[in-house]
């Protein structure tokens, strides 16, 4: 055996060694794809090169003067070139169901990128819903849906609740009105024609002056009129007054957290429609990120498989008689390559077929948006509601501070024709001043029934409007409570809005 050939096998032997040990020390975590799949094919690139160079150095050795000598040293070459070329071939088919077995069991359970592309664009779209779905207190999942249409239902029950309880309150507004500024107003005229008449009896029986009693009596009649007077303008002055105030304060409050909710609304709008557009867009993303890693991975397996077919063909050209097996392993190759190809074109179908399940979720998510922007829409036709409650409360509360005004000016009045009635009277007994007997009897029944009819009075208006007071605090006590838990209601509403805008937010970024 020639120089040559040990030479050139021993090259082929010392690559076989190291290429061995490179199989055998590869593992799931330390991995090359491209010097993996260039081993096997690297034999047989040598025993080509060496074929060549035995061919050279036959050739080189031949002399056409002495033939007989130089057929030696081309047959020696052309041994050389076959031989190392038929080992070459040999460690190729044994590397390369080598280097298959190898392959096959590293990539048990391990993912290529377009699958952990797909199983983490699926785990996004699971969290995402996740996102959407809350429990109730015994565990039980709720869909976003349902919580929507709850709203929905809610918003309804409370328009339709507000706009019932203003009715109401306006019908009971006005029976009070009418209660307090009809039936009082009569009770004190009737008062007054009584003290008229007792005061034209008075007169007509008054014919013996008696001047200082008279005058001490009148004033002593006046200042009692005018203390009692006095007595129940405090009471009802001050009592509707303490009232008036507290029930301000309270619809104040219950205006002011009406003002602010619309603006929540909006604020809450916003956030939603930021939150939708930025998950639209990271979907996107997503979706064309996988698409453009397939179709990358697929033109760089395409120009592989091209460029070794290419130089195979260029290497193998001029000898298919002795390298006939060596195309034989080749086609074998094309074809496994043909079916990795073909299955990569099955990733690309598959992935595009999760594109379009992921633009459906999408098309989703903008319905679920125009449905909360329906319920947004809805949320602010109650918020006008209350503000028009509101308004009317104010006006109710106007008219009802108009009438109470009206009703002390009439009761000035009244009072002032009482003074007028009274100094007539003094003038009267002025003239019939010496008839104190007389006047003592007349004025002690007067005194009496004068002072009956006052207590009377006064009993009859502070019932009256005790009641119907006590019974329009009530109202507009519970109305400001209704007020207060809707708001509340809605406050929590946002709050918990809010917290899953921020989970959105925090998973997003």
């Amino acid at each position: 055996m020639s120089f040559e050939i040990i030479f050139g096998i021993g090259v082929i032997l010392i690559v076989a060694i190291w290429a061995a040990n490179y199989i055998n020390k590869r593992t799931k975590e330390n991995t090359n794809e491209h010097l993996f799949d260039f081993i096997p094919h690297l034999f047989p690139t040598l025993g080509i090169l060496f074929t060549f160079l035995g061919i050279a150095i036959g050739l080189w050795n031949f002399d056409s003067n002495n033939i007989e000598k130089s057929i030696p040293e081309l047959m020696n070459g052309l041994k050389t070139a076959f031989l190392v070329s038929i080992f070459g071939v040999a460690l190729l088919v044994g590397f390369s169901f080598w280097t298959n077995i190898k392959k096959k069991k590293l990539e048990e359970g391990v993912l290529s990128e377009e699958t952990q592309a797909i199983n983490n664009l699926i785990e996004a779209i699971k969290e995402l819903r996740n996102d959407f779905v809350s429990t109730d207190e015994n565990g039980n999942t709720i869909k976003p849906g349902n919580v929507f249409r709850d709203i929905y239902k809610e918003s309804q029950k409370q328009s339709t609740s507000l706009q019932t309880f203003s009715s109401d309150l306006a019908l009971t507004i006005s029976a009070g009105f009418e209660q307090i500024l009809n039936n009082p107003t009569e009770g004190v005229v009737a008062e007054l024609k009584l003290v008229k008449a007792e005061i034209e009896s008075l007169g007509n029986k008054l014919k013996d002056p008696a001047t200082d009693m008279t005058q001490n009596i009148v004033k002593e009649l006046q200042e009692s009129m005018g203390k009692m007077i006095e007595e129940f303008k405090t009471s009802m002055s001050g009592d509707t007054k303490n009232e008036m105030e507290r029930l301000a304060g309270l619809l104040g409050q219950a205006g002011g957290s009406l003002t602010d909710f619309p603006l929540k609304l909006q604020n809450m709008t916003d956030n939603l429609n930021e939150n939708f557009r930025g998950l639209q867009e990271v979907v996107q993303q997503i979706s064309k990120q996988t698409l453009s890693q397939s179709e990358e991975s697929t033109n760089q397996m395409k120009m592989q498989v091209e460029d070794m077919s290419k130089i195979l063909r260029e290497q193998v050209g001029g000898l298919q008689t002795g390298q006939q097996t060596l195309l034989t392993e080749q086609s074998k190759n094309l074809q496994v390559s043909e079916n990795l190809l073909s299955a990569f074109n099955t990733s690309i179908e598959k992935m595009n077929g999760l594109s379009t399940e992921v633009n459906g979720s999408i098309s989703k998510l903008n319905q679920a948006q125009t449905e909360l922007e329906k319920v947004i829409s809805t949320f602010r036709n109650v918020s006008q509601e209350i503000n028009t409650s509101s308004s009317r409360f104010g006006e109710s509360q106007n008219e009802f501070s108009k009438h109470s005004n009206q009703f002390l000016q009439n009761n000035s009045n009244t009072i002032t024709e009482i003074q007028k009635s009274l100094e007539t009277a003094k003038s009267v007994s002025a003239d019939y001043a010496q008839k104190f007997e007389i006047i003592e009897k007349g004025l002690q029944d007067i005194f009496g029934k004068i002072t009956t009819g006052l207590k009377d009075y006064q009993a009859t208006v502070s019932g009256s409007l005790e009641t119907y007071l006590g019974k329009y605090t009530d109202a507009l006590t519970k109305t400001a409570e209704s007020l207060a838990g809707a708001s509340s209601k809605q406050e929590d509403i946002l709050e918990e809005l809010t917290e899953q805008l921020s989970k959105l937010n925090g998973r997003r970024n």
